[in-house]
């Protein structure tokens, strides 16, 4: 800092800023055979980890980058012969650490087409619906809530109840679903599980790109991988005789 003070104009005053981050909350599903490998699952997930982690140190973690989902399967796939086929989804994270008991306006934008739900409807409840937009669960007034969209542009802030979860605030803040931006209102939390509240979004595109001043990272406790056996038995040819 001295060092820049130094030798900036006068006048001028350089300031830092905290490096921010975009993460990726990803599941990869792996279907292998063991017809052409004697590696068991717990190999392979540790071998595709490993090639996640390789991918995310060479292509990612820096602005500007862009995860392309079908490079990083391709890359799994050539990983042992076993594998038959691989597929990835991925979700973009922004996570918000909120000063406790304190009202903030924060924005989250993920700069990329959401994809848009059918508009909420309480007779059908949440069991089915699929927000664009949802947040780890807060507490708020004692009350354990998670935040999600209602496909109508607005944020809603629900009890955290996995057999009947409650609407406590239809209104709480916006989304928009073509810039991809979240905005809160007055948002006042009382405390959280873990260093942050993440907020996950499911985006248009494929490929997931970081919003401008983000750093995209790929941490391996974001990453579950599923390993499905595929037990196809090739029929057995019997010749038949005539008599």
């Amino acid at each position: 800092m001295a060092y820049l003070k130094e030798r900036a104009p006068l006048g001028i005053e350089p300031i830092f800023k905290q490096t921010e981050f975009v993460y990726g909350d990803m599941e990869v599903i792996i279907n292998y055979t063991k017809k052409n490998t004697e590696k068991g699952e717990a190999e392979l997930e540790t071998l595709a980890r490993a090639a996640i982690q390789k991918y995310s140190d060479d292509n990612l973690e820096g602005f500007d980058k862009t995860l392309r989902r079908s490079k990083l399967s391709g890359i799994i796939d050539a990983l042992d012969v076993g594998i038959l086929s691989s597929e990835i989804t991925v979700s973009p994270v922004i996570e918000y650490s909120p000063p406790l008991n304190f009202n903030t306006n924060p924005t989250f934008r993920f700069e990329t087409p959401l994809v848009r739900p059918y508009i909420y409807n309480a007779a059908n409840g949440f069991t089915n619906f699929k927000p664009a937009v949802k947040s780890s669960p807060f507490d708020i007034n004692g009350t354990c809530v998670y935040f999600q969209d209602d496909g109508l542009g607005n944020i809603m802030i629900i009890t955290d109840e996995a057999t009947n979860p409650q609407i406590i605030n239809p209104t709480a803040g916006t989304i928009d679903y073509d810039k991809g931006e979240v905005k809160l209102t007055n948002f006042k939390v009382e405390t959280f599980t873990g260093s942050a509240i993440k907020v996950t979004a499911k985006t248009v595109d494929n490929d997931v790109v970081a919003p401008k001043g983000r750093v995209f990272i790929l941490r391996d406790t974001d990453v579950k991988v599923v390993l499905t056996l595929d037990e196809f038995i090739a029929p057995v040819s019997v010749n038949s005789t005539s008599y």
